[in-house]
C-alpha cells in the first residue's frame, strides 16, 4: 500500500532510496549495540566488496524493480510474484551451487505455487459484481 503511493509520488527510484535510506537509519542503533563497528572495520576488501554487491543488487535493484512492478501492474499483483523469490533461490542454489533439492524443499515449492495460484484466482465479489443481475418476475 506505502509502495504504491510512494511510487505514484517519487517513482520507483527514489522510493527505494527513501525505503531503503530509512530502513538503515532504523537498523543503526541496533546494529551498534550488537557489536560496534569492529566486525566491519575489521573485514578484508573481499568481504567489503561482498557487503557492496549485495546492499546494490540484492536490495536496491530489487527494490526499484519491484516498485516498478507496482507502477506497471498494480500493487496486488506485483506483491503475489514476490512468492516466486524462494523458488528462484533455491533454483539459483541448485544451478549455481549444486545443491540438492529435498522433499521439504519440494513440498515447500508447492505450497508457494499453489498459494500464488490462490492469490490470482478472482475474488468472489469481482465475479459477482461481473455477473448480470436478474431482476425477479
Amino acid at each position: 500500500m506505502l509502495g504504491k503511493s510512494a511510487t505514484a509520488r517519487f517513482g520507483a527510484v527514489t522510493a527505494t532510496l527513501y525505503a531503503t535510506a530509512t530502513g538503515a537509519i532504523m537498523l543503526l542503533p541496533f546494529s551498534i549495540a550488537e557489536s560496534g563497528w569492529s566486525k566491519l572495520s575489521g573485514g578484508d576488501a573481499a568481504a567489503l566488496v561482498s557487503i557492496l554487491y549485495l546492499a546494490v543488487f540484492g536490495t536496491v535493484l530489487a527494490f526499484v524493480f519491484f516498485y516498478e512492478g507496482v507502477s506497471r501492474i498494480g500493487a496486488s499483483r506485483a506483491t503475489a510474484f514476490a512468492l516466486l523469490v524462494p523458488i528462484f533461490g533455491v533454483l539459483g542454489s541448485v544451478l549455481v551451487l549444486g545443491e540438492s533439492i529435498g522433499a521439504g524443499t519440494l513440498v515447500g515449492g508447492v505450497v508457494i505455487l499453489v498459494g500464488l495460484w490462490l492469490v490470482q484466482q478472482p475474488s468472489r465479489e469481482r465475479k459477482t459484481a461481473a455477473e448480470p443481475h436478474l431482476a425477479a418476475d
